[in-house]
């Protein structure tokens, strides 16, 4: 038990080193899934992740966050655009059965005044 609290430590090192999952559990001879267990007990997943986009923003040239951002910001809006068109469309639709309805109903009122 003291041996696994001692990995436990050093796989959360680890990963606030900024290491890969595979590179923890080469140097550690641990499974995968227990380091992704330990990551995402400690909520340590967006951070790697984070860490990995700046350290190959380093790589390129600096500004990895700042473009792992924007990415990130491309993505919502692009989402979000999805969604503004999606909710126009049901928008439409509504008004469509609304109107379907409003016509049944007075096509029912004429039928039991005219029997």
């Amino acid at each position: 038990m003291e041996n696994m609290m001692g990995k436990h430590e050093e796989i959360v090192r680890m990963l606030r080193e900024g290491k890969t999952v595979r590179e923890v559990c080469r140097e550690l001879r641990v499974s995968s899934k227990t380091v992704c267990r330990v990551r995402k007990e400690l909520g340590l997943a967006a951070r790697t992740g984070l860490r990995r986009a700046e350290r190959k923003g380093a790589e390129r040239g600096g500004g990895g966050e700042e473009e792992e951002m924007r990415r990130r910001l491309e993505g919502l809006e692009r989402v979000l655009r999805l969604r503004e068109e999606e909710l126009e469309g049901l928008r439409r639709r509504n008004k469509v059965l609304r109107a379907v309805c409003f016509l049944e109903a007075l096509f029912v009122l004429l039928l039991v005044l005219l029997l």
